[in-house]
């Protein structure tokens, strides 16, 4: 059998070719099309605050499921939160007016509702807070209209404890002694442990005494030093017993074993008391 061969004029060559690049042309059209549509796509997420990639705050999706599941994560959530409290605090703090006045103009008229006169008021003890102790617009500013001569000073509750805690500190340099590394230890030594709570509930009945739960201090938290003083006092006996009976080997334990074997320990504590 003879195989026939087919030739094929030059123009017939030329028009495949031509036929043949376009064809790849229009192809390389619509490759690029779909590339700049999903670009474009892309851009219109970031536009709407979504992000290219996939993690729990991104809304990157393929669909609708995924665009539930962004607003159902805990990022979003918290961020949709967050601008609902701002939006309330806005509301908060708008001017409420009482009686064709502001309400803070009416707090500073208050002592003339009762027939005191500002040029009785010597001295105006307030909290150190913009609103109260501000140049304009403020507590203080208001009653020096009134009054100029009216001596203004801030809280002095801050001043009492900046004393005393810069006394407590001098008494730590000459001492060595610190009742707030005292009371944070034994607080957090029996915090969550029910058989520590256990065993010093054992050593309260053998001093004949009631059980009492040992108070946590907080340093930023005023007051709460004496309460934790007071009570470590309260059960000093049954405390020494159970930290020199037990043998721990954690460092904290190990502190408090030195603290209530040393006889001033109870000294300096009696002292913070008194002061």
């Amino acid at each position: 059998m003879v195989a026939e061969t087919v030739e094929k004029t030059p123009s017939e060559t030329v028009g495949e070719t031509v036929e043949e690049s376009t064809q790849e042309t229009e192809e390389e059209k619509s490759t690029q099309e779909t590339v700049e549509e999903s670009v474009d796509r892309a851009g219109k997420r970031k536009a709407c605050g979504a992000a290219t990639y996939r993690q729990e705050n991104s809304c990157a999706h393929q669909g609708v499921t995924d665009v539930n599941r962004h607003v159902k994560s805990k990022g979003h959530q918290s961020k949709e939160q967050a601008l609902q409290s701002a939006s309330g605090i806005a509301k908060f703090y708008a001017p409420v007016s009482v009686g064709g006045i502001t309400e803070q103009e009416s707090k500073t008229r208050r002592a003339e509702k009762n027939a005191i006169s500002w040029g009785n008021c010597a001295s105006l003890s307030i909290d150190n807070a913009p609103v109260n102790t501000g140049a304009k617009n403020s507590i203080s500013s208001r009653a020096l209209n009134e009054n100029g001569n009216i001596y203004i000073h801030g809280c002095p509750c801050h001043i009492i404890h900046n004393t005393a805690k810069h006394a407590g500190q001098r008494f730590l340099d000459v001492t060595g002694f610190d009742p707030e590394d005292l009371c944070v230890d034994v607080a957090y030594w029996f915090r969550g442990s029910t058989n520590r709570k256990g065993y010093l509930s054992e050593f309260c009945d053998l001093h004949e005494s009631d059980y009492m739960e040992m108070l946590q201090h907080v340093s930023v938290r005023w007051l709460s030093l004496e309460s934790c003083v007071n009570r470590i006092l309260q059960r000093y006996e049954p405390l020494t017993s159970y930290f020199k009976s037990l043998d721990e080997k954690q460092p904290r334990f190990r502190r408090l074993v030195d603290a209530f074997s040393n006889p001033l320990t109870e000294v300096y504590l009696l002292f913070y008391q008194a002061t």
